[in-house]
């Protein structure tokens, strides 16, 4: 008896779950008048989940402008994680094998010579700079993307982390390779003992996908609903921050910016402006202009 009531009240917990994301879904103005008809005819469980699912498909997926805003959306999603995922295999690459020198090659002794510390202090802060610059960029498509897309925001936060898991299982499509620059140090054949071990072919680049990519993407889209509380000057100035932080980042990741002229070979490094001053200073400009905003509002309140 007890476990078939336990049964039950874990059955209605969970309709009750869904059910409440149904009524999230409708438009504000909708859900009273809609709960109220239920009342009325008395449905509940089953019958009212089935109501209430119909209503948000007529609604909201037939509806052709949803679905234009999910197509777009769901592009610029997807597109921006490629991006951002192949930068990040290739910092995680270039991380692994500076790491893989100092932890795998070093001893006690070592460990007390000079010689080893002097590229470590000279190494260590680019490493560590390309990881801030990563995260800033992350969060700036993040407030791109929740900016660009107002209704379907929740779109983007579940479709980052599916691409990213997507590509750490599958990879990218052979064809993609026309047109992204896949290449990374792992592709190199001197580097092949660095990622013969599983921690740095595949933990570190999944470590930095989720910490410095999935995380601060999905609280840059977060961040975008303040937006409307600048002013129309300093948001257009925020926002073109942002648009140039990702033509950076897609110019560094196609092709065809770095062919050469003469000869059509793929330059190793590019020659466009880097990404990461750009990437910095987005995040610097929000804070700023935050408390610039949280000032005027403390002057309003006192006068």
């Amino acid at each position: 008896m007890g476990t078939e009531l336990r049964h039950a009240l874990s059955l209605e917990s969970v309709m009750t779950l869904w059910t409440n994301l149904a009524y999230r879904a409708l438009e504000p103005a909708e859900r009273e008048a809609v709960f109220g008809d239920l009342c009325e005819i008395g449905e509940n469980g089953w019958l009212a989940l089935r109501e209430l699912l119909g209503l948000v498909i007529r609604r909201r997926v037939l509806n052709s402008s949803f679905v234009r805003s999910c197509l777009t959306t769901g592009t610029l999603t997807i597109f921006t994680t490629l991006l951002l995922a192949l930068l990040a295999v290739r910092i995680a690459d270039g991380s692994a094998i500076y790491l893989w020198m100092w932890i795998n090659n070093s001893d006690s002794v070592i460990l007390q010579t000079a010689g080893f510390w002097n590229p470590v202090l000279e190494v260590a802060p680019g490493l560590i700079f390309s990881y801030i610059a990563l995260a800033c960029c992350s969060w700036t498509c993040g407030l791109l993307l929740g900016w660009s897309s107002r209704r379907t925001r929740w779109l983007s936060a579940v479709l980052l982390p599916a691409t990213v898991v997507w590509i750490a299982i599958c990879g990218l499509p052979e064809s993609l390779g026309h047109i992204l620059i896949q290449w990374s140090p792992r592709d190199y054949f001197g580097n092949e003992t660095v990622f013969q071990g599983i921690s740095y072919r595949s933990v570190l680049p999944a470590t930095i996908e989720l910490f410095l990519v999935v995380l601060p993407t999905w609280w840059g889209i977060r961040r975008s609903s303040t937006l409307h509380r600048f002013k129309v000057s300093a948001r257009f100035f925020l926002l073109l921050l942002c648009f140039g932080a990702f033509g950076f980042l897609v110019a560094m990741n196609l092709i065809w910016p770095r062919i050469q002229i003469v000869g059509i070979w793929p330059l190793r490094y590019s020659r466009l402006p880097e990404i990461a001053p750009t990437a910095i200073l987005v995040p610097i400009a929000y804070c700023f202009l935050l408390v610039l905003h949280r000032l005027n509002l403390r002057t309003t309140d006192t006068g």
